[in-house]
């Protein structure tokens, strides 16, 4: 995809999503979190990169959404493989907090909580996310 195409469809997305996320706010008011799940990065050619996301994830701040929870990969990429194949589901010979590094970049650049995913299950692990 050229880069000027990248421009206008992430345009449109932004424009798409504004409206549903109004919506959204319209109905759960201040009642409730808005939490927006997104990939930090695809992790195929031509897929959306970090900082795209980084940019992407700020705009949905700024439109609202109160937690970032991010995530990595692109399900429709891995359709039908076998789940160790998939590296959006990291296998446990993986290092714990795999995707920790995606999500800390997130957190230095957007103002709302960011939620952190890939093996980050243990109470020290916790505790390091946390930190």
């Amino acid at each position: 995809m050229c880069p000027f195409t990248r421009v206008i469809v992430t345009s449109v997305v932004l424009i798409k999503t504004s409206g549903l996320l109004t919506t959204t706010k319209i109905e759960i008011k201040d009642d409730y979190p808005l939490f927006w799940r997104l990939s930090a990065e695809e992790g195929f050619p031509g897929g959306y990169t970090l900082e795209e996301n980084i940019q992407y994830a700020a705009e949905l701040v700024k439109s609202g959404v109160d937690v970032i929870n991010v995530s990595f990969g692109h399900e429709a990429d891995y359709a039908g493989a076998p789940a160790e194949s998939n590296p959006s589901i990291p296998s446990s010979d993986k290092p714990m907090g795999v995707f920790l590094h995606l999500a800390e970049a997130f957190k230095r650049r957007v103002s709302a909580p960011v939620i952190a995913v890939g093996r980050n299950d243990s109470p020290q692990m916790a505790i390091i996310v946390v930190s």
